[in-house]
């Protein structure tokens, strides 16, 4: 008996611990040059909706251990923003708004999750 409960607070344990939590930011840009300047490739710089006046930034949370931005990739994935310019407080060209935030798990970063529960 004593075995099946001990069994069960690990589960809890388990189930409990979370990674950190970072905010998902974006930023939008007047110009696809603004944009291409934080973040340098063209991929991260779509226009917005039909415009071909405003552009938007990719999804990305500030990453403190690797020192750089990480895009949060449409299928779940992501990836280091290796040649973006785009600091930890956002764009000093944009308006860099929090769209959500990010959950990484702790072990082995399972558990991932994006919420977009705040910002515009």
């Amino acid at each position: 008996m004593a075995g099946v409960c001990f069994t069960g607070v690990v589960g809890l344990a388990v189930l409990g611990n979370h990674g950190p939590e970072y905010d998902v930011q974006q930023t939008m840009y007047a110009s696809r040059e603004d944009c291409l300047q934080d973040w340098g490739s063209e991929e991260s710089c779509p226009p917005r909706g039909s415009s071909t006046t405003a552009y938007s930034g990719p999804r990305y949370y500030w990453d403190p251990e690797r020192s750089r931005p990480v895009v949060l990739q449409a299928d779940g994935s992501e990836r280091p923003a290796n040649a973006a310019r785009i600091g930890p407080r956002g764009s000093a060209i944009g308006r860099t708004s929090v769209v959500g935030s990010f959950a990484r798990g702790g072990f082995g970063h399972i558990g991932r999750g994006f919420s977009a529960g705040r910002g515009g």
